[in-house]
């Protein structure tokens, strides 16, 4: 729309006296019937928001005595307030004005579309009388204040929010329905208009005249309209004001005229609206101007009135109560946020009012909660306050919040590590306490299960706790926990361990050849804290594992070690518990093995051993134990050379499980070629064989395609037994050119001379 102007030829002049004016309240109805089908299933209590946009109309017509109609006008606001003016000529006489009201309420939800609420226009006359042939001005100012929407059938109103332009909605489904059912209703209003009409007489005869009129309601943020209230209104950019007072309806109306030619208002200009202390500011914009009126609807939002707002006590901690005490206007709504000072109460708090709606004193007692998490510090308690009209205001205190330090619960930052004896002694344990510490105790398990408490002491303070146990004296594993109490809980070690059977290294209550197997694995390894592997290898704790560790554990071999089982070297030779078999072949006084071992246990009848390099001979109950120290042998030299029955011997493989060993005497050995091992194998495989004369050797490994896919030729050798890894033919899962093949199954073929010997690899990574 062009940006217009009102233009007077002359100064402004005051309004004639004459006019005349009907105010009423009018209570506009409508009803509409709606359905809509059901576009999904719908179970009851389904909601349903949408808005009503608000349409209000004025039919205005004015009917001479004989009842024809000289003038009309029709009036229509988007909202809930029109505010219009009309000029136009008049005859001297009496004259009567018909009303016609309405409201419409339009849902903009498209399953609602075209269920406008919209009832008859509600009709009202009243009549004037001109007092002078001229120019007249008709003033239509109504407000729709209250709206009363009622829902039944298969909806009902759940929820109506504040009356504007629109008004917010929630209906709600009354029962379930299904997906294309029909959903039926009855939706009704009650709307509440006040409203004033005015004709005033502005210009006798011929004088043309251009008016500008500023119409309005002045109302409570309740909606209740203030009758008789004296408003100011003011053009400032045009220096122009006058007073008015609102009407029963709470319209006030302020009407600038003057002769043409004179700048009344453009767009841009403020008009301010004020009552008491109050005042509104509003902006003209080109409609307004170009209908020459403007209406500016003043709304009161007072401030509650609050004499006296105490708390006590200023400095709190959890626990204590503070008390409120509030003076003010009555019947105020009072809400407390207290969740700066207690993590507790994250909602506002209601305090009453003593005297309901009468007293104006408002007292409360609330708790901080035991349990409140709040950190120290000034904190912030926060008072919203409401009136009955809707106005709100807010004050703050400032509380201190000081709870003591917490105490701090106790923690075991070090303790003494696992310990072993040799002998039966008294050993001290401690333990490293931080935090808030009460006592701290100790509980000894013995090996046959008796339980013993025991306090420790702190003597210089510093937070090591120490105690002497009693004598150890009793063979086996002995198991400590520390308990350290405070007034912030308790905490508990881990379980400490004290051997006093060190021998038998691997705690299985017996010692046994798996023990005489773990020093075998460790020997020479150097050893200075529990940490290190080796740890509990290292026997009579000199700090490394040497011959003297394993002539402790041949000492007390076979021994049963406090309550525990019989070992497991005791079980299989009882009978049980070996995962496989070998064999070994005799020649000349020396034990070929077919696998690598790291121990072998022989018969007394063996005594006489000549001891080898890199292999210990240690003495048991009833024999002799072989041990590889450091690593695992493939022979052994025997002195003088001895018949050794099938059946005498066991020993115990790379992988720590026992094997028995078939022991076989060969003066001349027999060509041929067993099985490889590993098979299945990850790396490499040995292919033994064994030959009693002087020949060629050599193997060839094929795929399953047939394609050859390695040759390894040994040349003639001298005839023997080649079956320990040092002499077997080796091949290391590679080609002819030195690649690495893929996992899978392989064929060999070993050539002894003029014998062939076949068998399958199983290559597996």
């Amino acid at each position: 729309m062009p940006r217009t102007a009102l233009f007077i030829t002359a100064t402004l002049v005051a309004a004639l006296a004459w006019s005349a004016s009907d105010v009423n309240r009018i209570e506009v109805k409508g009803e509409t019937t709606g359905e809509f089908t059901s576009p999904f299933m719908i179970p009851q209590g389904f909601v349903f928001p949408f808005s009503y946009n608000i349409t209000t109309q004025a039919n205005i017509s004015i009917l001479d005595p004989n009842g024809r109609e000289v003038q009309s006008f029709k009036f229509e606001a988007k909202g809930i307030s029109i505010g219009e003016h009309k000029s136009f000529q008049l005859k001297k006489g009496d004259y009567t004005v018909r009303e016609l009201y309405s409201v419409t309420a339009s849902p903009d939800n498209p399953l609602f579309q075209g269920q406008d609420l919209k009832g008859e226009p509600q009709r009202y006359e009243w009549s004037f009388t001109a007092s002078d042939d001229g120019t007249y001005d008709l003033s239509i100012s109504a407000v729709l204040t209250k709206l009363i929407l009622t829902v039944s059938g298969d909806l009902e109103l759940k929820e109506i929010g504040e009356l504007g332009e629109s008004i917010s909605v929630q209906l709600a489904t009354t029962r379930n329905i299904g997906a294309g059912e029909k959903i039926k209703y009855t939706a009704g209003y009650t709307a509440t208009l006040s409203k004033t009409s005015t004709v005033e007489l502005i210009s006798k005869g011929e004088e043309k005249i251009i008016t500008f009129i500023v119409t309005g309601a002045v109302k409570e943020k309740d909606g209740t309209v203030i009758p008789n209230a004296e408003v100011t209104v003011e053009l400032p950019s045009k220096s122009l004001l006058q007073t008015a007072l609102t009407d029963e309806g709470g319209i006030y109306k302020a009407i600038f005229s003057a002769p043409e030619g004179t700048v009344l208002a453009e767009p841009g200009d403020t008009v301010k609206v004020s009552y008491g202390n109050f005042t509104q500011s509003y902006t003209l914009d080109d409609e307004d101007v170009s209908r020459a009126r403007a209406v500016v609807n003043l709304t009161l939002e007072r401030e509650p009135q609050i004499i006296l707002l105490t708390v006590s006590p200023e400095k709190v901690k959890n626990g204590d109560t503070i008390s409120i005490t509030i003076i003010g206007d009555p019947g105020l709504t009072v809400k407390v946020d207290l969740s700066q000072l207690d993590s507790t109460k994250p909602d506002p708090i209601a305090i009453p009012e003593l005297i309901p709606g009468q007293s104006g004193m408002y007292l409360g007692e609330l708790e901080i909660s035991p349990e409140n998490s709040r950190e120290n510090g000034i904190k912030v308690i926060r008072f919203d306050i409401t009136d009955k009209f809707g106005n709100s205001t807010s004050r703050t205190v400032k509380v201190e919040l000081e709870n003591p330090a917490p105490a701090e619960p106790p923690v075991i930052a070090e303790t003494v590590g696992p310990m072993k004896i040799i002998s039966p002694a008294s050993l001290t344990i401690w333990a490293k306490v931080e935090g808030d510490v009460t006592s701290v105790n100790a509980t000894l398990i013995s090996p046959s299960g008796e339980e013993k408490k025991i306090e420790l002491s702190d003597p210089d303070g510093d937070g090591r706790y120490e105690a002497e146990l009693p004598v150890l004296d009793e063979s086996g594993l002995y198991r400590v926990t520390i308990l350290a109490s405070g007034v912030g809980g308790e905490v508990k070690s881990g379980e400490i361990k004290i051997n006093t059977a060190p021998w038998d290294i691997n705690s299985d209550g017996g010692v046994d050849i798996f023990d005489l197997v773990m020093i075998g694995k460790n020997y020479g390894r150097k050893v200075s804290s529990p940490q290190d592997k080796a740890w509990r290898v290292d026997v009579n704790s000199d700090g490394k594992v040497d011959i003297l560790d394993l002539v402790l554990v041949g000492k007390h071999y076979g021994e049963r070690i406090g309550a525990g089982a019989p070992s497991s070297a005791m079980y299989i030779r009882g009978g049980g518990g070996y995962s496989g078999k070998i064999q070994a072949r005799l020649r000349d006084g020396e034990l070929h093995l077919q696998m690598p071992l790291w121990a072998l246990i022989m018969p007394n009848s063996y005594r006489d051993i000549h001891v080898q390099s890199r292999i210990a001979w240690i003495e048991i109950p009833n024999g002799m134990v072989a041990i590889g120290l450091g690593l695992p042998f493939e022979t052994l030299k025997l002195h003088p050379p001895l018949r050794i029955l099938e059946g005498d011997l066991m020993g115990i493989g790379m992988d720590g499980k026992p094997v028995r060993i078939e022991v076989i005497r060969e003066d001349r050995l027999k060509t041929r070629a067993p099985a490889n091992y590993p098979n299945p194998f990850n790396l490499e495989t040995w292919t033994p064989f064994e030959i009693g004369d002087e020949v060629e050797v050599k193997i060839l490994i094929y795929g399953m395609n047939g394609r050859l896919v390695r040759e390894i030729d040994l040349g003639r050798l001298p005839p023997g037994s080649y079956t320990d890894r040092s002499k077997a033919v080796r091949w290391d899962g590679r080609n002819q050119e030195g690649e690495t093949v893929s996992s899978g199954v392989y064929i060999y073929r070993i050539t002894l001379g003029r014998r062939e010997f076949t068998g399958k690899m199983f290559l597996m990574k």
